[in-house]
C-alpha cells in the first residue's frame, strides 16, 4: 500500500486553497468625499501668495562703464537723441546683442539698480547709477506686468490640494 500511495500522491491530495484580503487606499478617492474648510483654504492662499504670484518683469538694456565721466558723455549723448545700442557701442565697445540683458524682475537686480529701472516708463534710460560693478545705464524695451492671482482663480486647486492633504492623514 505504502509503494501504492507514493506512485498515486497527487491522487489523494486536496487543491492547496488560501485566503487573500486586499485594503486598497487611495488618497485621491478618498479626497473627493472631503472638502476642508472655508479658513483653511484662506489661510493657504495666504501662505501660497508669493509662490502663486508673476512678478512684474521688464526686458532691459545696460551701458556699464567704468568711469564715471565717460558715464556722463554717454547719457548726454542719450539725451541728444542717438539710438542706445549705437551709444553703447562708441562708449563700451559692446554690440547690440552684448547690451541686453534680457527679461529681469526686481530681485535679478541690485536694490539702487533695480529702483531705478523699475520707475522707468518703455523705451526711457536712467541716468547713471554708480554700483560696486560700476556706473550704469539702463533702459527698458519691455514691460511685462506681473500678476497677483485672486482666491477665485486658484481656489479650486488649493481646495483639491488641501483635500489630498486630508485625505493622506485620514488614511
Amino acid at each position: 500500500l505504502a509503494e501504492f500511495l507514493d506512485k498515486n500522491a497527487a491522487r489523494f491530495m486536496s487543491p492547496e486553497y488560501r485566503s487573500l484580503s486586499i485594503l486598497y487606499l487611495d488618497p485621491d478617492e478618498v479626497a473627493k468625499e472631503l472638502s476642508p474648510s472655508e479658513e483653511n483654504i484662506k489661510t493657504e492662499y495666504q501662505d501660497r501668495l508669493s509662490s502663486l504670484s508673476v512678478p512684474e518683469r521688464r526686458r532691459m538694456e545696460q551701458i556699464l562703464l567704468q568711469d564715471e565721466d565717460a558715464a556722463r558723455k554717454a547719457y548726454a549723448a542719450l539725451n541728444e537723441g542717438r539710438s542706445f545700442a549705437a551709444v553703447a557701442q562708441e562708449v563700451s565697445g559692446k554690440s547690440e546683442d552684448e547690451i541686453k540683458l534680457g527679461l529681469v524682475v526686481r530681485g535679478d537686480l541690485l536694490p539702487a539698480l533695480a529702483d531705478a529701472a523699475f520707475s522707468l516708463q518703455k523705451d526711457r534710460f536712467t541716468e547713471p547709477v554708480k554700483s560696486p560693478l560700476g556706473w550704469h545705464i539702463m533702459r527698458v524695451t519691455e514691460i511685462q506686468p506681473g500678476h497677483e492671482p485672486k482666491l477665485e482663480e486658484v481656489r479650486k486647486q488649493i481646495s483639491d490640494d488641501l483635500a489630498r492633504d486630508l485625505a493622506l492623514d485620514d488614511l
